[in-house]
């Protein structure tokens, strides 16, 4: 039962902290991305002549703004913060990891690495993994094997 119990515990910790990754990934790329394309659009509403140039330029310049205070004032506090879950979350399947592997693994050291998992997944101030970077996480794990798959390895 030791082994099966690291096992679900290391799953649930690399999933956990490649959707952290992600979501920080997600949230700087789409940063940029929006930042982009309102320079586009002003460039865009340079050319054109008339309502619809000063129009575009005006939604740029306005949404331009936005992401820069917002990014300033939340995004990259949350990006800080899925990252730092995320290395936490890594570095506990570690553990689990080697713990996995350790022939002379305790009952009381399991203990401790399930007591770890719990107050890790408990904390109140842990942000949400959104849909798109949950979704990119398993796409990592599972198609594109961006970790190695110790915890399926079966005890039979």
């Amino acid at each position: 039962m030791t082994k099966e119990l690291l096992q679900k515990m290391g799953e649930e910790t690399i999933y956990t902290a490649k959707g952290h990754f992600k979501s920080a990934d997600y949230n700087r790329i789409c940063t940029r991305s929006l930042l982009l394309l309102s320079l586009v659009a002003d460039v865009v509403g340079l050319l054109i002549e008339g309502n619809w140039g000063t129009a575009l330029n005006l939604a740029g310049i306005v949404s331009a703004v936005i992401l820069l205070v917002k990014d300033a004032e939340d995004g990259k506090d949350q990006r800080r913060k899925h990252q730092f879950l995320a290395n936490k979350y890594l570095s506990l399947h570690k553990k689990l990891r080697s713990a996995f592997y350790n022939p002379n693994i305790s009952e009381g050291d399991i203990q401790q690495l399930q007591l770890a998992c719990e107050q890790l997944d408990t904390q109140k101030k842990n942000p949400d993994i959104s849909l798109i970077p949950r979704i990119w996480a398993k796409w990592a794990i599972e198609s594109w094997h961006e970790t190695d798959e110790w915890w399926r390895i079966s005890n039979k």
